[in-house]
C-alpha cells in the first residue's frame, strides 16, 4: 500500500519527504497486512463489529499494542479499534481485573504514539484538520489532501 501512495505523490510533491524514504524489508506486504489483520481480529469479542476501523499508517502501532495486551493476559477480548479526533482508540477488555492498570498503561502509550504517527503512511505526523475531520498525517500529504495544521 505505501508503494502505491508513494508514486501517486511523487507525480505531486517535487520531492519525497525524507520520512518517506524507506528500504523494502521494513514495510508490512499486503500478505503481512491480512495475517496481522486477521491475527487482531481473532481477538474481538463477539457481538461487536471485528473491524479495525482507521488506515493501515497505524497497523504497526495496533500490533504492538496487541503483542503487548497478549503478554499481560492472552485471553484478553478487543471491543473496537478505531481513529477518533485525529488518534487511535483502542477499546479492550481485561479477562481478570487484576490486567486493568497495565492494560491502560499500554493502550494509553499507543494511544499517544499514534498523536504523532501518519494514519496512512506512518511516518512522523502531526495533527491536521479538514472541515471537522480531525487525522494524524504527514504534513505533506495532509496539505496534499486538502487539510490544514491544527493546533490541540
Amino acid at each position: 500500500m505505501f508503494k502505491i501512495i508513494e508514486k501517486f505523490f511523487r507525480g505531486i510533491v517535487q520531492q519525497t519527504p525524507t520520512a518517506w524514504d524507506h528500504k523494502e524489508e521494513d514495510t508490512f506486504t499486503d500478505v503481512d497486512i491480512t495475517v496481522v489483520k486477521q491475527n487482531i481480529l481473532k481477538s474481538f469479542a463477539k457481538g461487536w463489529n471485528h473491524e479495525i476501523d482507521c488506515e493501515d499508517g497505524w497497523l504497526e502501532l495496533i500490533a504492538n499494542c496487541h503483542s503487548e495486551l497478549l503478554a499481560v493476559d492472552p485471553n484478553y477480548t478487543i471491543l473496537q479499534i478505531k481513529q477518533k479526533f485525529g488518534t487511535l482508540r483502542y477499546y479492550a477488555e481485561p479477562s481478570r481485573t487484576k490486567h486493568a492498570d497495565n492494560f491502560r498503561t499500554i493502550i494509553d502509550k499507543y494511544e499517544q504514539l499514534s498523536a504523532r504517527t501518519c494514519e496512512i503512511t506512518g511516518a512522523t505526523g502531526i495533527l491536521m484538520k479538514k472541515g471537522n475531520w480531525y487525522q494524524t498525517l504527514e504534513p505533506t500529504l495532509g496539505l496534499t489532501l486538502g487539510f490544514q495544521e491544527t493546533k490541540r
